[in-house]
């Protein structure tokens, strides 16, 4: 698997605006793609670009812009600088889009321009020879190490001091082609070694991603047991807090019980039956009197009711210590 560079340029270009605008714009600025190599400049053609993806600033009217042929540019004006990124899709096959991040900053000058090389190594495995060529074309030239031999008809030449024969002159034009196809290898070899590095650095970022994640789930897991340890002990202080209010309101019940119970046997009887007998019939209370003929119908024996006056038979006599003492009570509520 070989790898070669497409080398293009992602700049800038800006020029101080008149001021006094209505919108407050100061700069007009050109956000472009192009070659680096300065020769190929106007992009005749989109065999090696298909088109680019300008994202802008949120707050122009269309932050987001495409540009299918060349030259592969926007134009806006503004105030203040940003951070943008231009995605650049190959026409290459099986080449994936590059997005690559831009500062665009405007200065306080006239006029400027700021420019960035950057290297977009492409898979040449199953590549056209033809985007080969486009490849070297797109590749700024540099002075070849050929420069350096003279001609025998180029007498400003610091290197022809005096002309070769034509034998020597043909062994020269012969090694031209060989130096610079040594030139290319050595390009080739130095771009391989930079691929290589970066793939090391993407490997590096990848377990630096994967240790990250390990330790926001370790502590999103601890989040979540913590949680949920608050939750049982909030539930299990809530069902304590239950119980202790209903054993407090059974005992509190038991309590007031108690004494309604003891009551009679701690009491003595004061009255007599026929004292009691005397106050109930001599009470007007309805209610009283309801709640002691229930009483005496339920406990004393040979208790009758006249089903004409309505009135009870009764003798107090006959009943034991607790009734008497029960109906006192209920004599003692009446008004």
């Amino acid at each position: 698997m070989s790898n070669k560079i497409v080398e293009v340029i992602v700049g800038h270009s800006f020029t101080l605006l008149p001021p006094g605008r209505e919108d407050l714009h100061t700069h007009r600025w050109t956000l472009f793609v192009k070659p680096a190599n300065k020769d190929y400049d106007d992009f005749p053609d989109t065999k090696m670009i298909q088109k680019v993806k300008f994202e802008i600033h949120k707050s122009f009217a269309q932050p987001i812009r495409w540009v299918h042929k060349p030259p592969f540019q926007i134009t806006e004006t503004g105030f203040a600088s940003f951070s943008a990124i231009v995605t650049i899709h190959l026409n290459i096959p099986n080449e994936k889009p590059r997005a690559i991040p831009y500062e665009l900053t405007l200065y306080t000058g006239q006029s400027g321009e700021n420019e960035v090389v950057q290297k977009l190594p492409v898979m040449t495995d199953h590549i056209r020879p033809e985007y080969l060529e486009l490849i070297k074309k797109y590749r700024p030239k540099k002075r070849k190490a050929s420069m350096a031999y003279g001609s025998s008809n180029d007498e400003k030449s610091p290197h022809s001091k005096r002309a070769l024969s034509p034998i020597k002159e043909e062994k020269e034009r012969k090694k031209r082609p060989r130096i610079e196809e040594r030139e290319d290898r050595k390009e080739d070899r130095r771009d391989d070694r930079k691929n290589d590095s970066k793939k090391d650095d993407r490997k590096e970022d990848r377990k630096e991603d994967r240790k990250k994640e390990k330790e926001k789930k370790h502590h999103r897991d601890s989040r979540e047991r913590s949680r949920d340890r608050s939750k049982e002990s909030r539930e299990r202080e809530t069902r304590e807090t239950k119980d202790s209010r209903d054993k407090g309101l059974k005992e509190k019940d038991s309590k007031e019980k108690e004494p309604k119970e003891r009551e009679p046997k701690e009491k003595e009887l004061k009255e007599s039956p026929e004292e009691l007998t005397k106050k109930l019939n001599e009470c007007e209370d309805p209610r009283v009197i309801y709640k002691a003929g229930l009483y005496l119908l339920e406990h004393l024996p040979d208790v009758q009711l006249d089903l004409k006056t309505q009135k009870l038979s009764y003798d107090l006599t006959k009943g034991s210590a607790d009734d008497l003492l029960e109906i006192a009570r209920i004599l003692k509520k009446s008004k």
